[in-house]
């Protein structure tokens, strides 16, 4: 990938870690940028923003689980999501597993 293309994808996610208030994401672009390396950009494209968005997303779920109104079965989905460990599991759970219990 040439310069453009990585000033353009490290832009992107710095873009959207914002709209989404994701800490990590913000604080690890944050740091790649400040590197000023194209190494250390794609470092972060490669694994630091999968394993920094594992972070956001495992606070998102801790929120849920701390609203007492939740249902039962809201409840023991984003538990399940929690106990897999896996940066997969809780991304499906925020982007689809929530919703499908809910309906």
């Amino acid at each position: 990938m040439g310069e453009a293309g990585v000033r353009r994808g490290r832009g992107q996610h710095l873009h959207t870690a914002r709209e989404n208030n994701d800490k990590a994401v913000i604080r690890e672009a944050t740091a790649a940028l400040e590197a000023g390396t194209p190494e250390a950009v794609r470092e972060f494209r490669e694994s630091g923003y999968r394993l920094a968005q594992f972070e956001d997303d495992k606070v998102a779920v801790f929120r849920i689980l701390a609203d007492p109104t939740i249902s039962d079965a809201l409840r023991a989905a984003a538990q399940q999501a929690i106990e897999n460990a896996t940066p997969e599991s809780l991304r499906y759970f925020l982007e689809h597993g929530r919703y499908e219990v809910e309906s």
